[in-house]
């Protein structure tokens, strides 16, 4: 708690000099308790990161995405909490992607297994009302699974797409509208943020091939067929 209260403190800190953001935060549907705050590099704090600690990846913590971007860390800590109950490893890319490539994904990441390899996942976070626009990413996926485009970007062939919505319902909603489009692929995971914070390690995810039959779970991915 002490340590806590110190890295709260030198936040701060930096906040007063206008190296970090400090942004309000109310999780969605809560009405009691503290208000919570996030803490984020601001333009500043982006040039001393690049200039004095030679750190090129910083991004600078936009007051607009902050949602957005809380909702990417809390499937990265998730993520790692799973890997380490699992007692395998969560390799997470990030800083490192490339926003300029044929495809634009809030993250990629790799779950590992030291005697079974490697199993690799790209993250769409969406936020906003289902529109054409998730098909086109789904479309982009479909034509980057097992490419020689996909290994020059990425150095990786095979993935799954997690797409993580904020409802239930809408996720329902993607699953139905990529089985009509031509996307009822495995590739495609889909899942919403209350699914997600319960219980990642759960059979949390349904694709467009087979959402009426089964639910998977990253230990299926451990237990059968690669894609």
């Amino acid at each position: 708690m002490r340590l806590v209260r110190r890295s709260i403190d030198a936040l701060n800190a930096y906040g007063n000099k206008k190296l970090v953001n400090l942004i309000p935060f109310i999780e969605d549907g809560r009405t009691k308790g503290n208000v919570a705050y996030l803490h984020g590099l601001s333009r500043s704090g982006v040039d001393v990161a690049n200039e004095r600690r030679g750190i090129d990846t910083a991004r600078a913590y936009e007051e607009s995405a902050h949602h957005h971007e809380y909702r990417i860390t809390e499937t990265h800590l998730a993520g790692d909490d799973y890997a380490r109950s699992t007692k395998r490893e969560l390799d997470w890319f990030q800083d490192s992607i490339d926003w300029q490539r044929f495809v634009n994904p809030d993250a990629l990441f790799g779950l590992i297994d030291l005697l079974l390899g490697a199993f690799y996942f790209f993250l769409e976070v969406e936020r906003q009302t289902y529109g054409e626009h998730f098909i086109k990413k789904g479309r982009k996926y479909l034509e980057l699974f097992d490419s020689d485009l996909c290994e020059k970007l990425f150095k990786i062939r095979k993935f799954r797409v997690i797409f993580l919505v904020e409802t239930p319902a809408r996720a329902q909603t993607v699953l139905e509208d990529f089985a009509e489009n031509g996307l009822a692929s495995t590739i495609f995971w889909i899942t919403s943020v209350p699914e997600m914070k319960a219980d990642i390690a759960s059979p949390i995810f349904r694709t467009p091939a087979d959402y009426l039959k089964r639910r998977h779970s990253f230990n299926d991915i451990f237990s059968r067929k690669p894609l």
